[in-house]
């Protein structure tokens, strides 16, 4: 039965009868668009059973720490909260989050370290911490280390945070600069090397390294590009919003209202999206 079975899955990338032109690149995106769809169909459905107990429950995502690799759009628009782990990592995907994200979700980091302060200065409305017994103690009272976190953040938490960061209602501002995140072009880096991408598989198909000095994992590039926009843009006084591939599918984002297009790390351009960037008033930027 093992060598029937082996025998019946053909030829696999790496075997002597593997051929490149096999690669079906739109087969690939169906199958991971369709893996992040099924996730947030998954916890949307946890959250419309838990509504018919109370109207204003929420179901969201614990966690994460997928820098940019997942569809962030789709994730967003079924869950109701969503706090990736903190640090810079954690702090990227929430630049996502919060330039789609609707008015009112709920969004942020697990709180500890320097991403307390990160994630509120970027706009998020929400801290989380693991586990309640790491949070109080057996008396129901914060534990010391967040007891004087929430003392030190009180300037913001009873004064101008309650207006920006806890006023659903709120928006923060930015000069025109939109990145954009193309999950397909993430996805395709992963089966291609691109030019803008660099290499991501940095093992060949045997398991041997493709050069004589290992290069660094596909999110750790894949977050410094995008990082280093964030970087030089803040460092000039200024500030951008993300937008997605769904938005643009979707007739959501304004290109009118875009003074500068960040192409960061764009390998894949449909149709609509290449029509939309060659008709854009002022010219996109790259």
């Amino acid at each position: 039965m093992g060598e029937q079975r082996d025998s019946s899955r053909g030829p696999t990338s790496g075997s002597t009868a593997w051929k490149d032109t096999w690669r079906n690149y739109p087969r690939y995106i169906d199958r991971r668009s369709f893996q992040y769809w099924n996730f947030a169909n998954y916890c949307k459905r946890f959250r419309d059973t838990a509504r018919m107990m109370d109207p204003h429950a929420r179901c969201g995502v614990e966690g994460s720490d997928i820098y940019l690799d997942a569809d962030i759009d789709v994730i967003v628009r079924n869950t109701g909260w969503w706090m990736p782990y903190g640090g810079e990592n954690g702090g990227t995907t929430n630049e996502v989050i919060r330039s789609i994200a609707p008015k009112g979700y709920l969004y942020g980091n697990f709180m500890g370290g320097p991403t307390f302060w990160s994630c509120i200065l970027r706009g998020a409305n929400t801290v989380g911490r693991w586990r309640v017994d790491n949070m109080l103690t057996p008396a129901m009272q914060l534990q010391p280390a967040l007891k004087r976190m929430v003392q030190s953040g009180r300037i913001i938490f009873d004064g101008l945070g309650t207006l920006l960061n806890g006023n659903p209602g709120s928006e923060m501002l930015d000069e025109g600069i939109v990145m954009l995140h193309s999950m397909s072009s993430v996805k395709m880096a992963k089966i291609g090397d691109g030019p803008s991408y660099g290499i991501f598989r940095w093992r060949k198909d045997d398991g041997r390294t493709r050069s004589g000095t290992p290069q660094p994992q596909f999110h750790v590039v894949n977050r410094r590009s995008h990082r280093a926009w964030h970087r030089n843009i803040r460092a000039s006084g200024m500030q951008f919003r993300y937008t997605t591939d769904g938005q643009i599918k979707r007739g959501e984002f304004d290109a009118s209202q875009a003074k500068v297009l960040v192409l960061s790390q764009y390998e894949v351009i449909g149709p609509t999206k290449r029509s939309l960037f060659a008709t854009s008033s002022p010219p996109a930027g790259r």
